[in-house]
């Protein structure tokens, strides 16, 4: 373990996992740090140093619900009222969001145990549980929506569909990275891929759905993802946040190269996401056109690059290209 003293990891510093119990840590909230700290494992916080680590814990917490809230009494039959193009796109989306959600769950887990601050173990606990949540809700939605017959298909799609599973064998490669070599850089890595993941593929799978109910079509369902959308932004914020203060506690960490390296990470993520959305959806998905696909994920990319301190990737999408998203994800009270 690196000593909790240490000025800053440096760039090729490998992360030890912490320990059970750990009778030498500190006890000092001074000496407290993100990652290579020495830390008791006992949760002490009636202090904490990262405050906004526990405020997005609370955050979190007030935003549980219950996947069984949901009436999806409709969802079989307008489900089969789709067309046929229709159907296969929601089948896809469906398949994926299930992919990436559990991608994300044992990705978080692996990188948990990494970090040194108890009020992180919190954030990244309730997280975990939120993720989970959220799988429980899409069971839910296809025991209510697609016939028995039909649910294992779609539960398959990561494996039999050809241009889901390369596009998830390459997110899992980049999270898979950090497992085999857990290092300093590819932490920071990982967190920026974690936030792709979240901003990018997970929100722009989302606009299909809400598209199908503005049109009155499968409104149960998009009534479930309003509350996933919630977390999901709340998960984010909260990595973002985690990726600025490890910079900010580790200089070396924010280095050109790492930049450069993370930028084109980004790009090619954006264009990923874009050949899978226009092959999911075949441009027939009613008031969403493969443009608009494609500048939206490009306007979660500008999103992340910003909030992790870096340049606009593309810069000419001031606005987003689907005006009515955000309004549209919000939960009525």
């Amino acid at each position: 373990m690196i000593e909790s003293n240490a000025p800053g990891l440096a760039f090729h510093d490998r992360l030890s996992k912490i320990i059970l119990f750990n009778e030498s840590g500190d006890k000092w909230l001074s000496r407290r740090k993100l990652i290579g700290g020495s830390k008791t494992n006992i949760m002490t916080l009636a202090a904490v140093k990262y405050q906004w680590a526990m405020d997005s814990y609370r955050s979190m917490f007030l935003n549980i619900f219950n996947p069984m809230q949901f009436n999806l009494s409709r969802e079989n039959r307008d489900y089969a009222s789709l067309s046929d193009l229709e159907r296969k796109a929601y089948d896809r989306l469906m398949s994926s969001l299930i992919f990436l959600t559990s991608l994300q769950l044992s990705n978080v887990q692996n990188m948990a145990p990494y970090f040194t601050a108890p009020e992180i173990t919190m954030m990244f606990t309730m997280m975990e549980f939120q993720l989970e949540l959220h799988l429980d809700s899409y069971s839910q939605i296809l025991i209510s929506t697609v016939p028995e017959s039909h649910r294992e298909s779609i539960y398959e799609g990561w494996r039999t569909n050809d241009q889901i599973r390369q596009r998830n064998f390459k997110i899992n490669e980049r999270f898979a990275t950090f497992a085999r070599e857990p290092f300093a850089d590819n932490l920071m890595r990982n967190l920026a891929m974690t936030v792709l993941v979240y901003n990018v593929s997970l929100m722009t799978e989302l606009a299909p759905i809400y598209a199908l109910s503005r049109h009155s079509k499968m409104m149960g369902t998009a009534g479930v993802l309003k509350y996933v959308q919630r977390d999901i932004t709340s998960h984010t914020s909260a990595i973002i946040k985690l990726y600025n203060s490890i910079v900010e506690e580790n200089p070396s960490l924010g280095s050109a190269d790492l930049k450069t390296s993370i930028h084109s990470t980004i790009r090619e993520y954006v264009q990923m996401e874009t050949d899978l959305l226009h092959y999911v959806c075949e441009g027939m998905i009613p008031g969403l056109s493969d443009v608009a696909l494609a500048r939206f994920s490009q306007s979660l990319a500008n999103k992340t690059s910003k909030g992790i301190g870096y340049e606009l990737l593309f810069p000419g999408i001031t606005m987003s290209p689907i005006p009515w998203f955000d309004t549209y994800g919000e939960i009525k009270r």
